[in-house]
């Protein structure tokens, strides 16, 4: 992770003296530095800032990045060792995280048509349906779409083509199983689903999953197989 990388969150400060030495730029055309480094400084600034914008990380005290960063390269005097830093850093983004997720599920809770049920997971029903509910006994077979709070999708069986099969109390996560017992078959149900119920502070990297994500199942119970 490149903002976690402690030499990169360094370098993005370089843009602070560097800034001092040139002139203000509209475009790189215009750009005037008393030599190349001070252009590849300013141009490092730029590329970690925004990957700084890009994890919205944009609240940060400037001053004391710029103190970190001459303790470290001129004086040698940090009062944080580089695994210190890193784990700071690490808790501080885990946080942020958090509470993004809780403030996303405090305002949805808010909108027209959004119930909350006792395990913190909210829902909108798309579609009522008709047919039996499902237990944790049964298995079901659904179409179903995910997102992340900022409409990212990261797996769909609808886009794949082929309903998924599963048994309710299976290898599925807890908000699913939760969910599902919830629908009666027919139905089609949007879920948003609490980190704790999801993937957790982990996640699921390779599902393009983020630690304490709130996700958002669009889920279509389309049959109850074992009635």
């Amino acid at each position: 992770n490149r903002i976690i990388a402690a030499t990169l969150v360094l370098a993005s400060i370089a843009v602070l003296s560097c800034a001092e030495k040139g002139k203000k730029a509209t475009n790189a055309s215009e750009v005037v530095y008393e030599n190349k480094l001070d252009t590849i400084s300013y141009a490092i600034g730029v590329n970690i800032a925004n990957d700084f914008k890009k994890s919205d990380l944009t609240d940060l005290n400037l001053d004391a990045m710029k103190e970190g960063f001459a303790d470290v390269l001129q004086e040698d005097t940090s009062w944080l060792s580089n695994e210190e830093a890193v784990k700071l850093i690490q808790a501080y983004m885990m946080e942020k995280k958090e509470q993004e997720g809780l403030a996303f599920l405090e305002e949805n809770k808010k909108k027209e048509g959004v119930n909350v049920l006792p395990s913190g997971i909210q829902y909108e029903v798309l579609k009522e349906g008709t047919g039996v509910k499902p237990t944790l006994q049964d298995s079901v077979q659904v179409h179903y779409s995910g997102f992340l709070t900022d409409g990212t999708m990261f797996d769909s069986s609808v886009r794949r083509g082929m309903p998924f099969t599963t048994y309710v109390d299976g290898n599925i996560i807890e908000g699913w199983k939760l969910a599902l017992q919830e629908m009666n078959e027919g139905a089609k149900y949007k879920f948003y689903i609490p980190y704790e119920l999801g993937y957790g502070a982990m996640g699921a990297p390779r599902g393009g999953i983020p630690g304490y994500a709130v996700l958002i199942f669009e889920i279509e119970l389309l049959d109850v197989l074992s009635k």
